[in-house]
């Protein structure tokens, strides 16, 4: 088969040549059969495939990618709008029990 997109219109001659002398006449079922398929012939003599390694589904192991913090120079912060130049927040210390005290609520006399 052969698929032509031209911009003018050609005529290609057709090659047909139907063979009609290995055809079963209408009376016989057992004279002539085709070519069998490999498919036909591995399932008559119970031959299986071999399974290719690389075709069996497994198990995706990816490494955790890890990624440097962005680093931006000063001077290309100062010319950055403010909604754009990025937001460092120093790290907080953690707040231990020694720390940490109760609030003190007040009277009104002791506000004075």
């Amino acid at each position: 088969i052969v698929f032509m997109r031209t911009w003018y219109p050609v005529s290609l001659p057709t090659f047909y040549n139907p063979v009609t002398s290995l055809l079963k006449p209408v009376g016989e079922k057992d004279s002539w059969t085709g070519m069998k398929t490999t498919g036909q012939l591995r399932h008559e003599k119970g031959i299986r495939l071999k399974q290719n390694k690389d075709s069996l589904y497994k198990e995706i192991v990816r490494e955790k990618k890890h990624f440097n913090m962005l680093h931006i120079p000063k001077a290309l912060q100062k010319a950055l709008p403010f909604k754009n130049k990025p937001k460092y927040m120093e790290k907080r210390a953690k707040i231990t029990k020694d720390k940490w005290r109760p609030a003190v609520i007040r009277e009104p006399h002791e506000k004075k």
